[in-house]
């Protein structure tokens, strides 16, 4: 633990179990004091958004994203049973794409090596899946809200899970409201696998040029990301989560 991070655990309950933070005012930096450095991919511009800047991807003709390398911290299982975590996101979509819609954050192969993913489909709804094993013919687990999600409209998008293994005890909480979502289970799911696949914002985490990233692409931006390992936030902490945001406050 960094002499800055030790300094202000004591007066920071949102440091606990944090293992990412970017603010995306002008880079992918881990300020959480971890050093789970993000990459920006292409040339994407910044400006105003939640909390000081946001990172703007662009439309689908940039191969723009933020990618990360193989974490063992963006890995919500101990290779026996899933962890607990939470995943909160600023986002704002400017369009969507036709047939799948925008990838906000993902950590997955194109068919092995898949963990979990986080979009907005094409008809606004939010979706979270996890992948059992490793793979979809294994089994997953999907929650899928109703259309929610407007263009050009600023929302923070948190998903929680318990880490029960339990599909009832994984959560997505819109502006820090906890939403009703249609469950389905296909296959056995048994627990993610700790792949080598790395983590991607904004676009497919296996997408190496702008043809195979164009349909899963993040249109729009992107603000205050943060991940906790080994922690599920409470409804209370989603909803003060969402107002220091909306209050242009970040968390640390």
């Amino acid at each position: 633990m960094s002499y800055y991070r030790s300094l202000i655990q004591s007066t920071d309950t949102y440091l606990t179990n944090l293992v990412g933070y970017y603010n995306f005012n002008a880079n992918a930096l881990d300020f959480s004091g971890v050093g789970n450095n993000g990459t920006i991919v292409g040339t994407p511009t910044y400006s105003a958004g939640k909390v000081g800047n946001a990172i703007n991807l662009g439309n689908n003709t940039a191969f723009n994203h933020v990618n990360f390398i193989d974490y063992n911290d963006f890995s919500f299982t101990n290779g026996t049973n899933d962890v607990p975590f939470t995943i909160s996101i600023w986002a704002n979509a400017t369009s969507f794409d036709s047939a799948v819609g925008n990838w906000l954050f993902n950590k997955r192969g194109n068919s092995t090596d898949m963990e979990y993913q986080l979009v907005i489909l094409s008809d606004g709804k939010l979706v979270f899946q996890k992948f059992s094993l490793g793979s979809s013919a294994s089994g997953e687990q999907q929650i899928t809200t109703v259309p929610l999600i407007s263009i050009n409209t600023w929302y923070n998008i948190i998903v929680t899970d318990s880490g029960s293994g339990n599909i009832n005890d994984c959560k997505i909480y819109l502006n820090g409201s906890l939403l009703s979502v249609t469950r389905t289970t296909i296959g056995t799911y048994v627990r993610m696998n700790n792949t080598t696949s790395n983590a991607r914002a904004g676009n497919a985490a296996w997408a190496t040029t702008q043809v195979q990233g164009q349909s899963t692409k993040h249109r729009g931006l992107l603000d205050e990301m943060y991940i906790w390992k080994n922690r599920e936030m409470t409804a209370i902490e989603c909803l003060d989560i969402y107002n220091k945001g909306n209050a242009g406050i970040a968390l640390i």
